[in-house]
């Protein structure tokens, strides 16, 4: 009886703390899913190659203090699912020296014994002991002599196998040994140009061989939608992910899809909390570590380990969230760096829109910040000339900032002009002060790598961004290397999925004053015909895939 009643108690104590983390979380899509209950979750992917399953799962250790933290490491992998007391085959590309990511699954975390796991290979047989639940272990296999199959058979316990990295594949001829992906959240270029000093020495004198572009525009004004179209090299408009509690996936194919199909291995480290499995940035990668809240040391130090511990091909994907925090207290030697007088924070608002403008103190902070964060970058570049002298290596960033700006258009150029450098092969050593979009960095790194470009990019000569968020005027802006286009449209007409009569507003400026709008000309009637055109075709896709 006084089992059954504490049985009872228990239980409802759960209930409790239940319902105050779902009145805690509300909307906010978590990892995984049902992450009360779940410490780890399966699902399926979907790509150009089929269907396959992959597994979430905490890439720290857990237990009863940590597990219902929001902010957790994650690990994401391709796997083969294993029963407990079963045993299976697994196929592998004949090879005699490979890493095996295996993992003990169980939902409770409570059974704290070792767990024996048996490996049938090369005729012989290896038995194992397991310590860590719902962690990967990464398995070092070397046989005596090429093999296509390896048997793994568990012992009480359900198994997540991962896909097999191989040590001993072949070097792709003609190609990278390493492209990496440097993705910066909020960094922005009118910031870097009008410091009064260099403030990303590092990182400049790391892409002085190769082009660092001037005028580069984001396709988005906010990370979810931006990243969307670098991953898949298309405008909002097209890919169609912008409303944050829809959990929409990227469908088009991806830079990670293309390299992973031409035999790389591919890998994404990030802290940026909005690229995870939940819209589809996992996708063609065989390998993620998603750790929000993290700082940079954490990130290249994980970027360092990925690269020490596989060999050949590589495309590494790594995400920075440091700057997009730079309001918040930083490292002591960034915060040394500062003025007294710049330690004054201000109420930041928490709804998507326009935060206060210009703000000194702010700008101070986030110099300082990106100067910290330029001398973290230091390692990683010496780890990846250490990898390949010859890499290829992208620096962008998704989006500017409010607090530098003078406008309130949402769209203006200290909201939406970005830092973008690359190196590598077929790339000029230059500044170039053309008009750039991000969406174009899938096609030059695979132009760079001598890959077939299959998603096309085509430069007309104008940057296009645009906002799309529920409950916000659509809007857009076209840039080219003389004038600016400002176009919105109210939301309801943007929701009711209305042809546009006269129910929208623009302005044209000259690019070097977005606060001073000037006459009509041939170019205004180019460009105002374009935004038409592109808010047009975006509610006929609207129509035909989203609703």
């Amino acid at each position: 009886m006084i089992q059954l009643i504490k049985n009872i108690f228990f239980k409802f104590l759960f209930f409790c703390y239940k319902v105050l983390v779902k009145n805690k979380v509300k909307d906010r899509k978590t990892l995984p899913r049902n992450f009360v209950d779940n410490i780890y979750e399966i699902f399926l992917t979907f790509s150009n190659q089929g269907n396959a399953k992959k597994i979430i799962l905490p890439y720290d250790e857990v237990n009863n203090f940590n597990r219902h933290n929001l902010e957790k490491p994650f690990e994401v992998l391709y796997i083969d699912f294993i029963e407990r007391n079963t045993s299976k085959n697994l196929k592998l590309d004949r090879t005699k020296d490979f890493i095996l990511p295996i993992a003990i699954l169980d939902q409770t975390n409570n059974d704290d014994r070792n767990k024996i796991i048996n490996l049938s290979f090369d005729n012989k047989k290896v038995k194992i002991e397991l310590r860590y639940k719902n962690r990967f272990h990464y398995l070092p296999i070397k046989p005596s002599s090429k093999i296509d199959t390896i048997n793994i058979a568990s012992e009480e316990c359900s198994l997540a196998v991962g896909r097999p990295f191989y040590n001993d594949s072949k070097e792709l001829l003609d190609k990278p040994k390493l492209i990496v992906h440097i993705f910066v959240d909020a960094l922005s270029k009118v910031i870097l140009d009008s410091a009064s000093e260099e403030i990303m020495p590092n990182t400049y004198n790391f892409f002085s061989n190769g082009t660092i572009f001037e005028n580069a525009y984001s396709q988005a004004d906010w990370t979810l939608s931006s990243m969307s179209g670098v991953f898949t090299g298309k405008y909002s408009k097209d890919h169609l992910i912008f409303d944050p509690r829809r959990g929409d996936k990227i469908h088009d194919i991806t830079l990670a899809e293309i390299l992973k199909n031409e035999g790389y291995i591919t890998s994404s480290i990030s802290s940026i909390p909005k690229l995870t499995p939940l819209n589809g940035f996992d996708k063609g990668f065989d390998r993620c570590v998603i750790a929000p809240d993290k700082d940079s040391s954490y990130i290249i130090n994980e970027a360092i380990e990925q690269l020490d511990s596989f060999k050949g091909n590589q495309y590494l994907f790594v995400g920075f969230f440091d700057i997009h925090e730079a309001y918040k207290l930083q490292p002591i030697s960034s915060q040394v760096s500062n003025n007294l007088e710049d330690f004054v924070y201000r109420q930041i608002r928490k709804e998507k829109g326009l935060s206060i403008l210009f703000d000194k103190e702010r700008l101070n902070s986030c110099v300082n910040t990106i100067k910290h964060f330029d001398s973290k970058l230091e390692n990683l570049y010496h780890k990846i000339n250490e990898y390949d002298s010859n890499a290829t290596v992208v620096l962008h960033s998704d989006h500017g900032v409010d607090f530098i700006a003078s406008n309130t258009q949402r769209l203006s150029k200290e909201r939406e002009k970005v830092a973008f450098m690359i190196k590598g092969n077929n790339i000029e050593s230059s500044k170039d002060p053309s008009i750039k979009e991000i969406r174009e960095i899938p096609s030059m790194l695979l132009k760079s790598a001598n890959i077939k470009d299959k998603i096309k990019y085509h430069n007309n000569g104008y940057a296009i961004t645009e906002s799309i968020y529920p409950n916000q005027d659509y809007e857009l802006s076209i840039r080219s290397n003389k004038y600016v286009l400002f176009f919105q449209v109210p939301w309801n007409i943007f929701n009711q999925r209305l042809i546009l009569d006269n129910n929208y507003n623009f302005s044209f400026h000259d690019i070097n004053d977005e606060n001073t709008a000037i006459s009509h000309n041939n170019n205004f009637d180019i460009m105002h015909n374009m935004a038409l055109d592109h808010y047009g075709n975006l509610i006929k896709n609207l129509i035909e895939s989203y609703d």
